[in-house]
Order: C-alpha cells, then structure tokens, then sequence
C-alpha cells in the first residue's frame, strides 16, 4: 500500500512539472500586445496587411546590464529585511539559550550563517556595481 501512494506522489508532480512546462514553454500562450487598434494595419517590411508589435515590459532598461542591476536591487531589497529579520532571530536564540552550550552553539551557527549570508547579498550588488562602473569607464 505504501508503494502505490510513492508511485502515485511521483505521478503528481511529473503531471505538476509537464504543466509548467507546457505553460512557460508553449508559444501559444505566449501574446502579443495589439498597438494602434484591432488590426494594428500599416506597412511591414514591404507587406500590407494586419500585423502585431510586441510591448516592451521592462521600459527604461535598454541593456543585459541594466537587467542585471535591476534584478539584483529586487534581489537586495527583498533580502535586507530577511537578513534583519534573522538577526532578530538569532538574538533570541542567545537570550533563550541562558548559559546552555549546546544552544549557544547553534545560536553561534545560526549568527555566522547569517553574516555570511548578509555579506554575499550586500557583496554581490558591490560586485556588481564595481564591474558596471568599470565596464562604463572602459568603453567610454
């Protein structure tokens, strides 16, 4: 009995994981923004006839860089009170440790971890500006 409910679990999540595929990879659920009317008319390339621009989502970031910067300044600001928050966290675990060295330990774990991770988060949009600024004075 045990095995059919695994077989039946894996089942689930390979249909769950042919539907996102089929979502994210499927051209036909992909659309296109009609600009300037129903049939968007004019001239293309030469031909006549009804044709469909795509819109541009991401106005105001011309480049792969600017992407970049400006996926990493969503990535930072989303993980500058996460990091905070586990701050907190971890002076809990010292206040509520009272003096028991298995519990100062894990709380020590959890407070290296946590720099650790603050400074790979704030290192990273470090990194990044530097390599944008020097990209920037490099090419002109």
């Amino acid at each position: 009995m045990k095995y059919i409910f695994k077989k039946h679990y894996s089942f689930s999540w390979a249909v769950f994981y042919v539907f996102l595929l089929a979502c994210f990879l499927s051209p036909s659920i992909s659309l296109a923004q009609i600009i300037g009317g129903e049939t968007g008319g004019g001239n293309l390339g030469g031909q006549t006839g009804s044709f469909t621009q795509l819109w541009n989502p991401l106005t105001g970031i011309p480049t792969i860089q600017a992407l970049v910067a400006k996926l990493l300044e969503i990535v930072v600001q989303i993980g500058v009170p996460i990091v905070i928050f586990f701050l907190v966290y971890v002076g809990f675990l010292f206040v509520t440790a009272r003096g028991n060295p298995e519990k100062i330990s894990i709380a020590r774990n959890a407070f290296m971890w946590t720099v650790i991770g603050g400074v790979v988060l704030l290192g990273a949009q470090l990194l990044s500006s530097v390599v944008e600024n020097t990209v920037r004075q490099i090419t002109g």
